[in-house]
């Protein structure tokens, strides 16, 4: 998002303070002192914030900030008061204002406002694109089984050889029965022996086999887990939609020792639908947690270094929406996740990339978004995946769109 920021004020002390400051920390600012000005150059042009002084005679703040809030695309505005002004902004921050400013503001608070009003824009940029895009992921479950029906009558070869070169992959070529193999032929051939009861055995042979054992160990539980989730009835429990926004919360906390590793950050929006105490969901809260956090971690493994990680909430009236996006890195020469690979992505042991990624506590099986899907139809939910238009970040021009849809109860 283009970190464009139109102020209006009718004190020039005041709008040379702020452009200056402003620019020095890389935003483009577009200054006037009359509100007609500022008004005009908005609509010729749109800036994602907008900062006006209330006070002004050509027309007053109240009644630019009614004329912007009629435009169909609408930004986020600051307000410049004086302490007379409290009860204006108050009623001003009902239709639509987000935040204001006291004169005299510190350089600090100003930074940390604007900077605040862009990271709330490009969240609300992605809330529209991920609701125009809602139509189109409708249309494309809905033509999942005649896909599906489609590939099993022309492309069964080609899928269970997908299916089963990952399998492969997975389980012999990198660490698991393969490499188990290999490491006790090895043993075999360089084991001395001690005496009657005893070997003599290299150290660091033990050692990786030990490390095989335990990956090994650590994919029986996995698949253990997911074979759980699809032969029993999960017991759920009646959770309001504010309970749901502080459990993805705690998730979020949980992740935080993975942000380092690419020097990546996790943006959640808010909004009012996350304070409702009158709306349920029925939910397992250990899974429903084990799901967000495969998610959030499948989102971080798969981005560009030093991006965000968003988190949206929306409804559509019967079913919660979660989404997440990422801005992805390509793999195999496939960037994000591709029409082709929409549906087939949940299927066990399928993987776009073949890398392993140390540090995210993590298989690397294409396990994961086998285990999230069976949790979510649990919960009579699903998930999907997609590539979005990227309208936020300069980094690409794709972002990864998982949702998971949770019905309310």
């Amino acid at each position: 998002m283009n970190k464009e920021v139109i102020i209006v004020d009718d004190d020039e002390q005041i709008l040379m303070l702020i452009e200056s400051i402003l620019m020095k920390y890389q935003y483009s600012v577009r200054a006037f002192d009359d509100p007609n000005d500022a008004l005009e150059s908005f609509k010729n042009e749109f800036a994602p914030v907008f900062i006006s002084d209330l006070n002004m005679p050509k027309m007053n703040g109240v009644e630019l900030i009614k004329r912007i809030t009629n435009l169909d695309e609408q930004p986020i505005i600051l307000v410049l008061t004086s302490q007379s002004d409290i009860k204006t902004v108050i009623e001003l921050m009902r239709t639509g204002v987000y935040d204001y400013m006291i004169k005299p503001f510190s350089k600090d608070e100003l930074i940390a406002r604007v900077n605040k009003a862009f990271e709330t824009a490009t969240l609300r940029k992605l809330e529209k694109t991920i609701e125009k895009e809602r139509e189109l992921r409708i249309e494309s479950q809905l033509n999942w089984n005649i896909w599906k029906e489609s590939l099993i009558k022309k492309d069964v070869d080609k899928t269970e050889g997908n299916l089963i070169g990952n399998l492969n992959s997975s389980l012999i070529q990198g660490a698991g029965l393969g490499t188990m193999t290999t490491l006790i032929n090895m043993i075999q051939d360089t084991a001395k022996e001690h005496d009657e009861s005893s070997f003599i055995i290299d150290k660091e042979l033990m050692n990786m086999l030990f490390d095989n054992a335990s990956i090994s160990s650590q994919l029986t539980i996995m698949l253990g887990e997911i074979d759980y989730v699809l032969n029993n009835n999960l017991e759920k429990k009646r959770t309001s939609l504010s309970e749901v926004f502080r459990l993805v919360e705690e998730v979020i906390q949980q992740c935080d020792k993975y942000l380092y590793i690419k020097k990546q950050f996790i943006k959640m929006g808010k909004n009012k639908l996350m304070e409702r105490e009158d709306v349920f969901l029925s939910i397992n809260h250990e899974y429903f947690l084990e799901a967000i956090k495969e998610v959030i971690k499948n989102a971080l493994k798969f981005s560009k270094p030093e991006t965000n990680v968003y988190i949206l909430f929306e409804s559509d009236g019967k079913s919660l929406f979660i989404n997440f996006l990422n801005i992805p890195e390509v793999s195999n020469g496939i960037e994000g996740i591709t029409e082709d690979y929409q549906f087939i992505i949940f299927e066990p042991f399928f993987r776009i990339s073949k890398n392993v990624y140390e540090g995210f506590e993590s298989l690397d099986f294409g396990l994961g978004l086998t285990f999230v899907d069976k949790i979510l139809a649990q919960h009579k939910g699903k998930i999907s995946a997609k590539n979005l238009k990227n309208y936020v970040d300069r980094a690409s021009e794709v972002m990864t769109s998982f949702s998971m849809e949770l019905p309310y109860s």
